[in-house]
């Protein structure tokens, strides 16, 4: 059996037989802390507290208690299936016990090395270890802020204002925006050494990068990644057996994910997207997968970058440009993202997109950059990032210009017309093809070969 069948058997136990399950002293052993899988540690959770109330426990008075939070009355039915009989109670709990006990040991000793190798004092980090051994098995514990400071740096930044070690940066942007190709180039950056897309200089990392796929695009990031010139060899593909894509939500899945990244030389995690990374359409369930990125994050010292899409506009909103409102899903996704980038396109005349810190709660936020996707597949940067143009009363006098030409029956005119009588009316061509692009007008070459401009019917 694995872990988290192991959980869905106790806490089976616990809604069938609440009497037996908490007279068992192994059970006594187990805290929140233990469970893996955040439905059974939600549902432990609520019936450890009624249980020190002296409260009823069933499968209706926990999921009563739990005012809507955690599994659905249908799910907990489907939980109290798996009970095997509290005989088997001991056994399943001592697992438990030990697969989180296990799990907190290999955290503790994973940040210890990463604390040595980064120039802590080494009896701190032995104390802060025996500290962590300590607690192992106990009831409970408390750590102080002072406590939690041993085991904790001042922010660094990998790119300053943008990229910060330790924590999840969000990338949020419409579809074919540019997102993963915008991400892949910060990730070129880091193990190339080249500049920053607001120009500042970069000093290439000797480490490599974990690259979670959720979207089956591999084709195109390798394409995109020799198109850079972005050494491969060193961008890890987490997978199950070498071939199997994974899943966040099954052991082995994570498992595979949490090793790769564990890796002492990893730089960067990039997991594109979120979309892809979870099935279970919850709040609870949401936060569950970016906790853990968040988790990895802070343990390992490095930045996670979580690519993510705004949900569709409602009326009223702004065309071409991202808030924290328009972030899909559900609150768990900004609530663990200490820094959150918008990918736009302000000017729907320009093919220029812009990047933007919406939010940071680590520093200042800075200016946005720009950058255009050339014909080539790659990117040009620069500093004077496109802004979002209101519809002036010189547009809307062209498109009704534009109109007059392309009006039933045929919708067409031939374009050298359109453009001579513009002039004649004083306007500009600049403001004229951005009213064509505006009216969505086409252009086709009529039979004796000119230029006609076609309005959509």
């Amino acid at each position: 059996m694995e872990s988290s069948e192991f959980e869905r058997a106790v806490v089976a136990s616990i809604l069938i037989a609440p009497d037996e399950a908490f007279a068992c002293p192994n059970l006594a052993l187990l805290r929140p802390e233990h469970f893996r899988d955040n439905v059974f540690r939600h549902v432990f959770k609520t019936a450890l507290a009624m249980q020190a109330k002296g409260q009823h426990i069933s499968m209706e008075s926990v999921y009563a208690s739990a005012n809507g939070d955690g599994p659905t009355f249908a799910e907990y039915g489907v939980i109290g299936t798996f009970f095997t009989g509290s005989l088997d109670l001991p056994a399943q709990a001592e697992r438990v016990r030990k697969d989180g006990e296990a799990r907190t040991g290999k955290t503790a000793l994973q940040r210890a090395y990463k604390q040595l190798d980064e120039g802590y004092d080494p009896s701190d980090v032995l104390s802060a270890l025996g500290e962590a051994g300590a607690s192992v098995g106990a009831p409970g514990g408390t750590l102080t802020l002072a406590d939690q400071e041993k085991s904790m740096k001042e922010t660094t930044w990998v790119w300053d204002g943008w990229l910060p070690r330790g924590f999840v940066t969000l990338i949020v942007g419409d579809v074919e925006i540019g997102k993963s190709l915008f991400t892949l180039n910060i990730v070129h950056s880091m193990l190339v050494g080249t500049p920053w897309p607001d120009g500042r200089s970069r000093t290439p990392a000797g480490g490599r990068v974990v690259w979670y796929d959720t979207e089956a695009a591999e084709v195109m990031t390798i394409a995109r990644a020799t198109r850079l010139g972005t050494p491969k060899e060193r961008i890890i593909a987490p997978t199950v057996d070498g071939m199997t894509d994974i899943s966040l939500w099954d052991d082995a899945g994570r498992a595979s994910f949490e090793g790769a990244c564990r890796q002492d030389d990893i730089d960067v995690v990039v997991v594109d997207s979120l979309g892809g990374a979870h099935t279970h359409e919850s709040d609870d369930d949401v936060k569950v997968i970016v906790r853990l990125l968040a988790n990895l994050a802070r343990d390992r010292n490095i930045p996670v970058l979580l690519i993510h899409h705004p949900r569709k506009l409602h009326i009223g909103e702004v065309e071409g440009e991202i808030t924290l409102d328009r972030i899909r899903g559900f609150s768990g996704i900004t609530q663990f993202a200490r820094l959150i980038w918008a990918v736009e396109k302000p000017d729907k005349f320009s093919e220029m997109r812009r990047v933007r810190v919406i939010k940071s709660n680590l520093a200042s936020k800075p200016e946005p950059v720009g950058f255009e996707i050339t014909k080539d597949g790659l990117l040009a940067f620069t500093k004077d990032a496109p802004e979002r143009i209101e519809a002036g009363p010189q547009l809307v006098e062209a498109e009704k210009f534009i109109r007059t030409y392309l009006g039933p029956p045929n919708f067409r005119c031939q374009a050298a017309a359109i453009l001579t009588g513009a002039q004649s009316a004083g306007i500009s061509e600049r403001t004229l093809m951005r009213a064509k692009k505006a009216l969505g007008v086409g252009s086709e070459k009529n039979a004796r070969g000119e230029w006609d401009w076609v309005l959509p019917t």
